[in-house]
């Protein structure tokens, strides 16, 4: 697999783990058509909590494979998971920054599906 720097340059992005982010990008992609959704979302979920990877880099990545959905729905869990209205509204602020408006229109479909559900 190519690496994803010349990408990643030319949207001013530095390539802070030029290998890592190949080889999770192959992951999503080979997880997809071999394990299905439910092993991206918690792919995503351990970039995220167990790696540490920041957002913008594990968006990178999930973008780069053509696979947001999964991402969306992990953020989405985390949204519903924080109690106070200025840190969802700041949680959101950070989705803006650091996704595509596409990415941002899917998480914000997925929080008020859940808000209308309650």
């Amino acid at each position: 697999m190519l690496c994803c720097r010349p990408s990643r340059v030319s949207v001013g992005l530095a390539c802070q783990r030029p290998y890592q982010q190949c080889c999770a990008v192959h992951y999503i992609r080979s997880a997809l058509r071999q394990r299905g959704e439910k092993s991206l979302i918690q792919f995503a979920d351990h970039l995220l909590s167990v790696c540490g990877w920041p957002l913008g880099e594990t968006f990178f990545s999930f973008s780069a494979a053509g696979e947001m959905s999964s991402l969306a729905v992990v953020c989405a869990k985390r949204w519903r998971a924080i109690t106070s209205a200025a840190d969802r509204a700041a949680y959101r602020n950070q989705i803006r920054a650091d996704t595509s408006p596409e990415f941002a229109a899917t998480f914000d479909v997925l929080c008020e599906a859940d808000a209308g559900s309650q």
